[in-house]
């Protein structure tokens, strides 16, 4: 089900021109000291690995979250769409990717 007829836009230029490029998945157990990692690059990259909580850029400080990364025609930034789990509600927000 498409929630509206608008497709994404650039949080930095407007441009509805995005492409998504990696998608990264976090999967942990609330508060536990380690994260399943899975990533999934274009080109069918695949990554999976467990790493310690604290070391992890999960968008979510203590459940599950997923990150797509994309890469915007209009202006070249990276900008990531991060939905992350928090006391049992899930959120959508645009973030700057990191470099």
């Amino acid at each position: 089900m498409i929630l509206d007829d608008e497709p994404l836009s650039c949080p930095f230029c407007d441009s509805s021109y995005l492409h998504h490029q990696q998608v990264t998945h976090y999967d942990r157990l609330e508060d536990n000291p380690d994260t399943t990692v899975t990533i999934v690059r274009a080109g069918l990259h695949v990554a999976h690995m467990m790493w310690p909580s604290e070391t992890v850029r999960n968008p979510s400080s203590r459940r599950d979250g997923l990150v797509v990364q994309f890469w915007c025609e209009g202006c070249d930034n990276e900008p990531e769409l991060y939905l992350l789990q928090h006391k049992g509600q899930t959120f959508l927000e645009w973030r700057e990717k990191l470099r």
